[in-house]
């Protein structure tokens, strides 16, 4: 009897020091949600480019992608205009970079500009490096949106005029 009594006090005691420890890794161990984060199969860059352009001062494109099997990772700025990202410091600075990821799902705004006054730029170049991670292999290229407002592409000359895009002046999405 005196073995049970002994055994059964402790086991009592364990468990009387093991329940604070059992409490406090139930604190700390966060739930599972049974939400998996989509697997990202892998990653391709896109190239926004402008060519045969005269007197770029200013642009704005937006991208539109299917967020079901795309996910953006990154976008850097490519330099033609818009090569630093736009900041409280902003001495001698010659352009900007924007960029704006809360338009709406599925949606990029990208923009870039010169800054005082200068004239606009000439010829061919990348305003933009976007990175997209897929999700599936089974999915469609991010597009340029034209002509959708508030947020429309468009391209500016350095006296404020609108400079069309078509035949002539290009704005493409290389991969």
């Amino acid at each position: 009897m005196w073995n049970k009594r002994k055994i059964l006090t402790q086991i009592l005691s364990l468990l009387v020091l093991l329940l604070p420890v059992s409490i406090v890794l139930a604190t700390l161990t966060p739930p599972d949600t049974g939400i998996d984060e989509p697997e990202i199969l892998g990653t391709f860059t896109v190239n926004l480019e402008v060519v045969n352009v005269k007197d770029l001062y200013a642009w704005q494109v937006r991208l539109m992608y299917d967020p079901h099997t795309l996910v953006l990772t990154e976008f850097t700025p490519g330099g033609f205009v818009g090569s630093k990202y736009a900041t409280e410091s902003m001495d001698l600075v010659q352009d900007i970079f924007v960029n704006a990821t809360d338009i709406g799902s599925g949606l990029l705004l990208l923009g870039g500009s010169l800054v005082g006054n200068v004239p606009g730029k000439d010829g061919a170049g990348l305003l933009a490096k976007v990175t997209f991670g897929y999700l599936s292999n089974d999915y469609e290229q991010p597009q340029i949106v034209f002509g959708n407002k508030p947020f429309e592409t468009k391209l500016l000359g350095s006296d404020g005029h609108v400079i069309p895009i078509g035949e002539e002046i290009l704005l493409e999405l290389r991969i």
